[in-house]
């Protein structure tokens, strides 16, 4: 879902996929899924920020147009937001606040730090871009949708977790 486009980023997606008339049909598209008794994980999975310190496979392009790390802290917080202003108060929407992070691997695969990037972010190691930590992003929800707790009265809780084969936690599986 490309929700927003920072000005001074290139015209990606096309104009028509930034504007409040495409944030609209993903709402109803949502609306309709939950209506249909399907429940909606929306996710941030581009982000703004150089990524250099990559295998040559990987996109190094600033811009939102492939996978980094982790989520920016210049631009993330604005996606969640509006994101949660949308949504709140619709219990069959989750929000999955990153896709995939894997602030280990430009920290040379030291988990250490790679944990700290993941629930701190700010300035991490091997990314040339401030970090948007998990906790951070959980704050700025939770003041979209303040005294948000889960329920849970039979101990069922989830919890995401995307383990590639590659990742270095692959061999905790």
């Amino acid at each position: 879902m490309a929700w927003q486009r920072p000005p001074s980023l290139p015209r990606r997606p096309p104009p028509a996929a930034r504007s409040s008339t495409y944030q609209q049909g993903v709402k109803d598209y949502v609306d309709l899924l939950v209506a249909n008794g399907i429940n909606v994980i929306l996710d941030l999975h581009w982000n703004w920020g150089a990524y250099t310190n990559s295998p040559d496979w990987h996109c190094k392009d600033e811009h939102a147009t492939c996978q980094k790390p982790m989520p920016d802290a210049r631009y993330a917080p604005q996606f969640w937001t509006g994101v949660a202003n949308t949504f709140k108060g619709n219990d069959a929407v989750v929000f999955d606040l990153f896709n995939e992070p894997y602030p280990d691997m430009p920290a040379e695969w030291n988990k250490t730090l790679g944990w700290q990037c993941l629930r701190d972010g700010g300035t991490c190691a091997g990314l040339p871009y401030e970090a948007a930590g998990m906790q951070d992003l959980v704050l700025v929800v939770g003041k979209v949708v303040p005294g948000v707790r889960p329920v849970a009265p039979r101990n069922r809780l989830v919890a995401t977790c995307a383990v590639r084969p590659s990742s270095s936690c692959a061999p905790c599986q």
